[in-house]
């Protein structure tokens, strides 16, 4: 009776090996084309720059190409994340995605507080302020909100990302160093947004209505703080003068597509405006070797109303302004006399500075966190602005996200 069963698991082990085999060389044939392109340009980085940082950086590079390009990618995440559901488990992927009682995703971690120096950060800030201001060139920080778990919607025991601890102290840092600075967690508040107006259940972006309204109150704050004058008329910040488009179930968000429809309880619809005036506009943007332009008024050059995106590629932030660029620059044409901006920036940044724009003669924008510290000092160095503003999110406040006038012990 024993040999038999020895039989059967030697079988079985014997075809689930073969299987693990065999599907690994189908991934390896499926990948091979982005794989080769990416182990080259690790490669040419790590001769370039042979530093512990490129090789690490590399090694994540390549992690995530395996990871995007891995063969039936979406079914094996969707079964996954259904038998996550079926077992009733409030976090998914080792805590990378968890929910709350509303099905609101997050995402999670135990590390919460132990961040960069913030005041190292703000620090940084202050001997921008300092250079730029031989030039004329205001410079400030502007903080977003982020999407933190409710109290009465939290599941006890779980791990709910949560900066505000970081924010709140960078805050009170550029404060002390007299750092002009807004804050959009407060500012939202009088503008009486909902949690559900304000954050998508699948995603850590604000929605483009509360993209809106920070972009109302941060031209509010240019023009008190520094008198900048923007939209004087107040066209530009009043909502009855743009069109709303609905994309009903369009909207798979950034942790909805870490864990899956099924996880995620569904897609969402995505709600956007854009002016009624239309405006006139260059966009020029991609990486700084390889540069795109486009011209038009704000749909499409600024918001792409047609896409043809997957389910899985469509993001929060994606429609306007192509989601985050390594760079980018908007001339509008209406205004050319106007203000001249440079948002040092993250992701979030985008709708915002898509309205922003009608309200410049020029808007350029840096994903900081694709600069080296001597590629950006390079470019301030080279470039003029009326007004320099750091717009980055709680959880991005990290010192690759501020590589401008770094400094070792303080």
């Amino acid at each position: 009776m024993k040999h038999p069963q020895k039989l059967g698991q030697m079988i079985f082990a014997a075809v689930f090996f073969c299987s693990v085999i065999g599907y690994g060389a189908l991934n390896l044939w499926y990948a091979k084309e982005p794989l080769a392109e990416n182990v080259q340009e690790a490669w040419d980085n790590i001769r370039e720059e042979p530093a512990a940082e490129t090789v690490v950086n590399a090694v994540a590079d390549l992690d995530t190409a395996v990871t995007e390009n891995t063969l039936f990618r979406y079914p094996l995440l969707e079964c996954y994340g259904g038998m996550q559901l079926a077992l009733g488990k409030h976090e998914e992927n080792a805590f990378d995605v968890v929910k709350d009682k509303d099905g609101y995703l997050h995402g999670g971690n135990f590390w919460t507080g132990f961040g960069d120096d913030t005041k190292e950060l703000a620090v940084r800030v202050r001997r921008l302020a300092d250079a730029m201001e031989e030039r004329g060139t205001k410079v400030g920080f502007v903080l977003p909100p982020m999407k933190v778990v409710q109290q009465q919607a939290a599941y006890a025991g779980i791990p709910y990302n949560d900066f505000t601890e970081q924010a709140d102290s960078l805050l009170r840092w550029l404060r002390y160093y007299s750092v002009p600075y807004l804050d959009l967690r407060e500012s939202l508040k009088d503008d009486n947004l909902s949690y559900e107006e304000t954050y998508y259940k699948t995603d850590h972006h604000w929605s483009p209505l509360a993209a809106f309204a920070g972009f109302r109150d941060t031209v509010e704050w240019m023009n008190f703080q520094w008198n900048a004058g923007l939209d004087p008329a107040g066209d530009f910040r009043d909502l009855s003068q743009y069109e709303t488009k609905n994309f009903p179930g369009l909207m798979l968000g950034s942790q909805g597509r870490d864990a899956g429809v099924v996880y995620s309880g569904g897609t969402e619809d995505y709600q956007v405006y854009y002016p009624k005036s239309g405006g006139d506009f260059t966009w020029i943007h991609g990486e700084p070797d390889h540069l795109e332009s486009e011209e038009g008024a704000f749909v499409p050059t600024l918001l792409q109303l047609e896409t043809k995106r997957g389910l899985y590629e469509l993001a929060a932030s994606n429609l306007y302004l192509n989601s985050v660029q390594e760079y980018d620059s908007i001339e509008n044409h209406s205004l050319e006399d106007g203000a001249s901006v440079l948002l040092l920036r993250d992701s979030y940044a985008s709708p915002l500075a898509a309205f922003l724009s009608q309200c410049c003669g020029q808007l350029d924008m840096l994903w900081a966190q694709k600069y080296s510290g001597d590629e950006m000092m390079d470019y301030l160095e080279a470039h003029d602005y009326d007004y320099i503003l750091v717009m980055l999110y709680p959880e991005n406040l990290t010192y690759e996200n501020f590589p401008f006038y770094e400094s070792e012990g303080l």
